[in-house]
């Protein structure tokens, strides 16, 4: 579980990058991020509850119920590559393959799993 003050920051980046999918596009289309990476990775189920929040719940191929595929220790640091994306860092041997959650791209970059939905 993510301390108090690092999932309030990382929700406050998150529905800054992801304003267009809960905002009037007026409002959001001068602080959407379509390039972003939060400051800090969360747990799975703090990930989908800032998502759900965010507006992200369904997204292209993305829908936040996916995160309960991702084993509940694993690190989440959500992301917006053009649309969602998440890296993720846990053991390789309980990530989930592309298939599994529907995702468009995954690749390893260093310690963590990129997975991206389009």
């Amino acid at each position: 579980m993510t301390d108090k003050a690092t999932f309030d920051q990382v929700r406050k980046e998150v529905m800054t990058a992801y304003a267009d999918c809960y905002m009037p596009w007026e409002q959001a289309k001068a602080i959407r991020q379509l390039d972003f990476r939060a400051s800090a990775p969360v747990s799975p189920s703090e990930a989908q509850k800032i998502l759900t929040e965010a507006g992200v719940s369904c997204y292209n191929n993305f829908q936040t119920s996916l995160l309960e595929i991702f084993h509940q220790d694993s690190l989440v640091t959500i992301a917006r590559e053009g649309s969602v994306c998440l890296y993720v860092q846990s053991w390789p041997a309980s990530m989930p393959s592309a298939s599994e959650v529907y995702a468009d791209e995954v690749d390893q970059q260093g310690g963590f799993f990129r997975y991206w939905w389009d």
